[in-house]
């Protein structure tokens, strides 16, 4: 039986509390101000809120004098600043209000350094060949003058004074980003230098240079041609002579001498005038030197009538026993 009206019961009774919530509500007592359970007459109805008055601070404020009249005049208005300029003195390594500034010239030392070459050795190897009786000859060629001389091994040659030692062939690698292994037919020939009386080894593949780089020099007082010294080597202009100490790339250290008083010596390193004469190779004309210049430096003005002869592209064998190299 209840459980069959067990919904209905509980609807009855939330009907009875509900009614029973607002009996009490519109029925019971109006609730008790604040005031009665807290004795503070602050808290009272009658009690407002009246803010007290600021006090009065007294503050001084500075007066600024009048400025004095400028140049202009007292009407004149200063509307744009312009800050002066201020310069650099690279002498005395501070600021400056002077625009010129008059820097001291350096005496002048006679000579400045244009270049420093590395400078081809005077014989070079330009080809080889091989007739049908296997006697290899070789083409020398002499850097100096231009011309070309065949060569053969232990034969001597008074127009390069040098003398053709021994002559080979061999197959030298070539370096390469590949993993396959390639090979290239090599000259090698031993000379003997009268000049240096010494054997140089020279390569069909390379073009040998100097031991020592040549300075390039110019005159900058007498003027004149350059002038081409190595390490050791001396020249003289007007008053004194030059000794070139020692050459390193771009400078050259050189030591004036009075020739009148030898005790009056002046070193210098000198650094190339022209940074882009650097770029020039061996390839192009050899200066002069002047003077009791000591230099080895040449005039390379390749005669007319001994022009080299062609040299044909490199070949391999072509079955009639002659092969060319170059």
């Amino acid at each position: 039986m209840i459980r069959k009206h067990y919904d209905k019961i509980l609807l009855g009774l939330a009907l009875v509390v509900l009614l029973i919530t607002f009996a009490f509500s519109f029925l019971g007592p109006e609730p008790k101000p604040i005031t009665e359970f807290v004795d503070n007459p602050r808290l009272t109805p009658e009690n407002t809120f009246v803010p007290s008055p600021a006090p009065q601070i007294e503050v001084a404020v500075a007066e600024w004098e009048n400025p004095a009249p400028q140049s202009a005049g007292p009407q004149w208005i200063f509307d744009i600043f312009t800050p002066p300029v201020i310069y650099y003195n690279a002498i005395t390594n501070e600021f400056d209000l002077r625009h010129t500034i008059e820097i001291p010239k350096e005496p002048d030392f006679g000579v400045q350094l244009v270049d420093v070459r590395e400078e081809l050795y005077r014989i070079q190897v330009a080809g080889y060949g091989a007739p049908r009786n296997g006697n290899f000859f070789v083409n020398l060629e002499n850097v100096e003058t231009g011309d070309f001389v065949l060569a053969r091994e232990l034969k001597d040659y008074p127009t390069l004074q040098a003398e053709l030692r021994s002559f080979r062939t061999d197959r030298v690698p070539v370096p390469h980003a590949g993993s396959t292994n390639v090979t290239m037919e090599v000259a090698f020939a031993v000379i003997y230098d009268k000049r240096l009386e010494t054997e140089v080894e020279l390569r069909s593949d390379q073009k040998l240079k100097e031991d020592e780089p040549t300075a390039i020099f110019i005159p900058t007082v007498t003027g004149g041609a350059e002038i081409a010294a190595k390490a050791g080597e001396s020249f003289n202009l007007g008053d004194f002579t030059y000794l070139v100490e020692s050459i390193e790339a771009p400078t050259a250290t050189v030591v004036r001498i009075n020739r009148a008083d030898p005790t009056e010596r002046e070193s210098k390193t000198l650094a190339v005038l022209r940074p882009e004469a650097q770029a020039r190779g061996a390839s192009q004309s050899q200066p002069t030197s002047s003077g009791q210049s000591q230099s080895a430096a040449r005039e390379t003005s390749p005669q007319p009538d001994q022009s080299p002869p062609p040299s044909p592209p490199a070949t391999a064998g072509d079955g009639s026993g002659t092969q060319f190299a170059f």
